[in-house]
């Protein structure tokens, strides 16, 4: 229950692979998402990227390529949390984050019961 838990106010964020983003610069990319989602930059606690294991590097380069970026946003609240789920869908609207998704953040194995669904 622990995992649950640490992920209840966090999200995930699917960037392109085509958007370049500097590793410290990261915060402030989710920061000014959340800005014209019309959520509070402040309400952004903190921000990491989720690499990817050192036995999936080395596959073809090409499907590494088209992977998307994926940023672990945690929230300030659950209510934070909500907010941007909610008005994520606005994020098709503006160009510059069209190909941006949000997720909730699961365990693997939330993951796998959702997939069965």
């Amino acid at each position: 229950m622990r995992k649950k838990e640490e992920r209840a106010n966090n999200v995930v964020i699917a960037v392109p692979s085509t958007t370049l983003i500097d590793p410290v610069l990261e915060i402030d990319y989710a920061r000014k998402l959340a800005s014209n989602m019309g959520i509070a930059e402040n309400r952004v606690k903190t921000v990491r990227r989720i690499k990817k294991r050192s036995s999936q590097i080395n596959v073809e380069s090409t499907a590494m390529r088209s992977s998307p970026l994926l940023l672990v946003v945690e929230m300030e609240s659950n209510e934070a949390k909500t907010e941007m789920l909610r008005k994520s869908r606005t994020l098709g609207q503006n160009p510059e984050y069209k190909n941006v998704y949000v997720n909730e953040d699961l365990t693997p194995s939330e993951r796998v019961a959702n997939r069965k669904l």
